[in-house]
């Protein structure tokens, strides 16, 4: 199960619907949050950052807060379901308001105890045969390169789930 939507952040996108039917900014919903729980999910995988980077410096706080609120509500409602947050940017080290971003979201997930990883972000590590146009969103081999990494990734950190999940019937 994929939760996505374009734009979509820890602030970015996450409020009520504005005219035209894009969202608003916010730094306490919790919609998506909720879907997570309904879906029961064997480990959850937190790739969200990229697009709350647009709102600094001028909204650092309500992004800090909005980073804060989503990873305290998994870290306290999901006890015993890895949570990976591994937030997706095209490099490291490119862009001081994605650098920001990077260093909130990892400080706060280590200090909840969360595993942290910049594994999503090193898949593409500015590859631009992996970039669409924009230069910032994956294209398909991009995807594809997160999903092999990901997968070998879960297959280290969560080995019973893959291996669950990879039984015969």
């Amino acid at each position: 199960m994929s939760l996505a939507a374009d734009g979509l952040g820890f602030f970015a996108r996450r409020g009520g619907h504005l005219p035209g039917g894009g969202r608003s900014p916010s730094c306490c919903d919790t919609t998506w949050l909720e879907t997570v729980l309904r879906a029961e999910p064997d480990v959850v995988t937190v790739c969200l950052g990229l697009n709350d980077a647009a709102f600094l410096p001028s909204q650092l706080e309500l992004v800090s807060q909005a980073v804060d609120h989503d990873l305290s509500f998994l870290a306290a409602r999901l006890r015993g379901v890895p949570v990976i947050v591994a937030p997706y940017f095209p490099a490291l080290g490119v862009g001081p308001r994605f650098g920001v971003v990077r260093h909130l979201v990892h400080e706060r997930a280590t200090e909840l105890g969360l595993v942290s990883t910049d594994i999503m972000s090193t898949a593409i590590d500015g590859d631009e045969g992996k970039l669409s146009v924009d230069g910032i969103h994956p294209d398909d081999a991009g995807h594809a390169a997160i999903a092999r990494t990901m997968i070998g990734y879960y297959e280290e950190y969560v080995p019973a789930v893959c291996r669950r999940r990879s039984a015969p019937a």
